[in-house]
């Protein structure tokens, strides 16, 4: 499952775009594979960023990467992100293993 946003340059959702949400049954090479299909049918090449929001799986960043350098964007143009359910979640964890 994926959602594609646009944002302006303050990170902030712009309302214009609709968002885009889909999904598959399919493994991890299928979504990206659909994500891909959406990625290439969208005018990139006019954006300053691309940003990839993502629960933390290795095997996701890994597959963001092969993504982009299947599609061709410029590396300093990629981010990836741990998503913020995930980020409190490690954050919380760090606390406890520090509290004494």
């Amino acid at each position: 499952m994926f959602t594609i946003y646009l944002t302006n340059v303050k990170g902030e959702i712009v309302k214009e775009f609709t968002p885009l949400h889909d999904a598959t049954m399919g493994d991890h090479e299928a979504a990206f594979a659909l994500l891909e299909t959406y990625l290439r049918n969208l005018e990139l090449e006019q954006l300053d960023r691309v940003v990839f929001c993502g629960d933390g799986g290795s095997w996701i960043w890994n597959d963001v990467k092969k993504l982009c350098n299947h599609i061709g964007f410029p590396e300093n143009t990629v981010y990836q992100v741990l998503d913020y359910t995930h980020a409190k979640q490690n954050l919380n964890q760090i606390v406890d293993m520090l509290a004494p």
